[in-house]
Order: structure tokens, then sequence, then C-alpha cells
């Protein structure tokens, strides 16, 4: 029970229940020129594997990484406002779910080329939120409230995964998006910015990756 409460806690942190009072489209997936068929790959049953059986009918078998979803705004009664908040505390609540998807697919998934496969899916789907925060192809940086909120009912009172069907495919993921104001980004001045932020990262990456020297890791 314990276990269930604090993903409660941490679902409320990162979600709004007020009521949408208008919904606005700012995407549409058709406006992206479909590819030929026969660049399309197929991951049903893919190399004979029972477990990715249906596969393609959650995103599609054209739309593996949701990237063609649409995006459409809830505007709400109640305004979600982001919120200011020490940088250590949204890297625990960030590391939770990082290490309770690790324990999804090795718990659930026994074949590694199944783990591979939805491994990838999944943090593909995290590359397209990268590009919607840096403004990047008409999309805004937000979350689908409806999906987000069933965090609450993805681990069972006794600390197991909740395996039972959510009632939602991958298509879904977008059509009721809340996204967040408040944010300080500028259209002269972010990108730029943004850019600064992504060669820092790039350098800390490099060092990450570099060959260690048994030392202490820095604190």
């Amino acid at each position: 029970m314990l276990t269930r409460f604090a993903i409660f806690l941490l679902s409320v942190s990162l979600i709004v229940f007020a009521s949408p009072i208008s919904n606005k489209r700012v995407w549409d997936p058709r406006d992206i020129i479909a590819r030929n068929a026969s660049e399309v790959t197929s991951f049903d049953e893919w190399g004979g594997i029972q477990s990715l059986k249906n596969f393609d009918s959650f995103n599609g078998q054209d739309n593996f990484d949701g990237s063609r979803n649409a995006q459409i705004i809830i505007v709400q009664e109640q305004q979600v406002v982001c919120r200011r908040q020490d940088a250590r505390i949204i890297q625990q609540q960030l590391a939770i779910l990082q290490e309770l998807a690790k324990r999804i697919i090795t718990e659930q998934i026994c074949e590694v080329e199944t783990q591979t496969i939805i491994f990838s899916q999944f943090h593909a789907g995290l590359g397209n939120f990268e590009g919607e925060l840096q403004r990047k192809g008409g999309r805004q940086p937000g979350f689908d409230g409806d999906v987000a909120r069933q965090i609450q009912r993805l681990v069972n009172d006794d600390g197991s995964i909740n395996n039972t069907d959510f009632g939602f495919n991958g298509t879904d993921v977008g059509k009721r998006t809340i996204a967040p104001s408040g944010s300080n980004w500028d259209d002269n001045t972010s990108p730029e910015s943004v850019q600064r932020a992504l060669d820092a990262i790039k350098s800390a990456q490099n060092v990450s990756h570099a060959e260690p020297d048994l030392g202490e890791p820095k604190q």
C-alpha cells in the first residue's frame, strides 16, 4: 500500500485534475507526407516471437515512436502553471519512473529481442518530447493528462505491477494534452540558450562515458 501511495503522491505533483472547457488542435499527423509502404517495418510477431503479437496495433505500423499522434491542447478552467522545484527533487521523481520502467521491461518480458524493441519505442517517444521542449515541429511541450493519471493504477496494493488492460492505445496519447504555462521560453533568445545547454550536456556525457580512472565519482 505504501508503494502505491508514494506513486499516487508523485502523480499528483505532475497532474492537475481541472475540467477542460475547450479543445484546440495544434498539430495533425495528416500534415506529414505519407511514406512509401515498402519502407514500413512491422514488428507483429517479428522474428517469430509471440510476445510481439499485436505490437503494431498500439501506435500503428507507420508510427513506431508516436510522432504521428495528434496533439490536442486542452484549455482548462484552472490553468496549469509550472512551479519551480529543486532540481534534486525532480531528479528523484524521474529516477523512480526510470527504475519502474526498467522493472516493467525486465519482469514482464523474457525475450531480449522484445525487451530491446519495447525499450527503443519508449526511448524514442521521450526523444519526441525533447523536440517539443525545443519548440520544434510546431508542438507544445506538455503531457496527456488522461494517460498520465493512470500511474495511480500502475502498481497494485501488494507492490506488484498491474498488468491489466488500461483501455487506451498509443494513438490516444496526446489527444488530451495539458500544456503548463509559465515557461521562460523566448522566441528570440531561447533557441540560442537551449543550444548552449545542449552543448554543455554533450560535454558532460562525453566525460561520463570516458574510460574510468577508478576514482570516486564527484558529488
